[in-house]
């Protein structure tokens, strides 16, 4: 059995039966992010006819998602180098999908936000696929279905709290 490297000063209140299955709940949502990822960029960008790559879209999603962040806020939240953010935010203004903005209190920072053609851009491409989720999904029992809409509101629930923290 493989080490679990857990994050520094991280204790667990559970016993070891139940860091199995944690550990267990996490290597199979490891495993399969990647397929829904590879389902998503390979069919929904396509029907989308965006011209956002899927990177960008995620660009979007995160200013959309906390309106008023600068650069370097979104180069942390996506793993990249400001200037990698910088060159993408600078496509999607050239596009006219985000707006850049001097920061009123540092003129050295940005606050960076979606046009409307953004926003709708953005609606457009999630309710596609969102439909197309739905459309693969639709194969499973109800009983099934309620279970991953149980334990999918409980991950955003105790990543949103995980993340708060940071």
């Amino acid at each position: 059995m493989k080490a679990v490297i857990r994050p520094e000063g991280a204790q667990s209140q559970f016993n070891t039966a139940d860091k199995a299955k944690s550990d267990l709940v996490a290597t199979r949502l490891m495993e399969t992010v990647p397929y829904i990822m590879y389902y998503l960029r390979s069919n929904v960008l396509r029907q989308a006819e965006t011209p956002a790559s899927l990177p960008q879209l995620r660009v979007m999603a995160f200013i959309n998602n906390c309106p008023g962040s600068s650069l370097s806020r979104l180069a942390e939240s996506i793993g990249v180098a400001n200037a990698t953010a910088s060159i993408m935010v600078e496509k999607l203004v050239k596009a006219g999908l985000v707006l850049r903005n001097s920061d009123p209190v540092s003129r050295r920072n940005v606050i960076l936000s979606l046009s409307e053609e953004g926003v709708s851009h953005l609606q457009g491409t999630r309710a596609i696929a969102q439909a197309e989720i739905a459309r693969i999904i639709d194969q499973l029992p109800a009983d099934k279905l309620d279970s991953i809409e149980e334990s999918l509101s409980l991950l955003k629930g105790i990543f949103t709290e995980a993340n708060a923290k940071i």
